[in-house]
């Protein structure tokens, strides 16, 4: 009853490698131990893979392991009234087939660049800097696509990290970005229809580090569809702008103050606006 393998609550920590378990009820008993790690463990014919009694926080290690010949690869039984939980982690290649897991006392988290054959409807967290994907039965990771920096934080949407750095913070371009409908910021416009981001941006720097804004669409609600509209003290330097697709015949920087400096502009109405205040255009093409 208690599996081939049964470790008891007096074992800080264990490491099962290489292993093969055919036929029987139980191949592991994990009962209140330390963290383990299970590397390249196949199952077969098997009821329960890993049985998990938790006491305490735990960190568990699967790696290239195939478990999918057992009926629940993993059985968690949480000790009444614990508190901490345990982290199951997956590395490498690791096959569950079309299994799912129940976690009622813990957390499922894929190395990056590991993957996981299992079920859909597993909730797996992963590394900073990658989100987990699910495609034809496999669970992956994919490295996010920042595009953009404010201080230590980073980014995937240009406007987002424009909308956290308002009204004076500074912007860093990590890479090319395209946008397929930019929503214009405007702080001073009462609309009827349609969708605009209204922003205080009064200091605003974005540094494009020479890199390309395309814009294929922009929605201002009927108000002249800028990408700005009245920017007071926004800086924009080194970046090349290009306007296609719905965008070709629309766009501008519309500011009442700031300087635009080393910008190259393609496609597009208007390349700036300028207000009744001081504007700085230099070397911009």
């Amino acid at each position: 009853s208690t599996g081939m393998l049964y470790v008891p609550q007096s074992v800080n920590a264990i490491t099962v490698k290489n292993v093969t378990v055919e036929n029987v009820a139980a191949a592991f008993n994990i009962t209140y131990s330390g963290d383990a790690l299970f590397e390249e463990v196949t199952l077969n014919n098997v009821t329960y893979g890993i049985h998990f009694q938790i006491w305490g926080s735990r960190t568990y290690t699967v790696k290239n392991c195939d478990l999918k010949g057992a009926t629940n690869p993993f059985w968690f039984w949480d000790k009444s009234n614990n508190t901490q939980k345990v982290t199951v982690v997956f590395e490498g290649n690791n096959d569950l087939g079309t299994k799912s897991i129940t976690v009622n006392a813990g957390a499922l988290k894929l190395a990056a660049g590991a993957t996981l054959t299992a079920a859909e409807s597993l909730t797996i967290s992963t590394e900073k800097d990658y989100e987990v994907v699910y495609e034809n039965g496999i669970y992956s990771t994919v490295a996010k696509n920042y595009v953009a920096q404010i201080g230590d934080t980073k980014y995937e949407s240009l406007q987002e990290a424009i909308v956290a750095a308002a009204p004076s913070g500074t912007v860093e371009l990590l890479s090319d970005v395209t946008v397929d409908k930019w929503i214009m910021f405007a702080e001073k416009l009462s609309i009827g229809n349609g969708n605009l981001i209204t922003l205080n941006i009064n200091g605003l720097t974005i540094n494009g580090n020479n890199h390309k804004l395309t814009i294929k669409d922009i929605e201002s609600a009927g108000n002249g569809n800028r990408l700005f509209y009245d920017a007071q003290n926004l800086n924009i330097n080194d970046l090349t702008i290009e306007y296609i697709d719905g965008a070709a015949n629309l766009g501008g920087i519309g500011l009442t103050s700031g300087t635009i400096k080393n910008v190259t502009f393609i496609g597009g109405g208007y390349g700036v606006l300028p207000g009744a205040a001081d504007v700085t255009i230099e070397d911009c093409t």
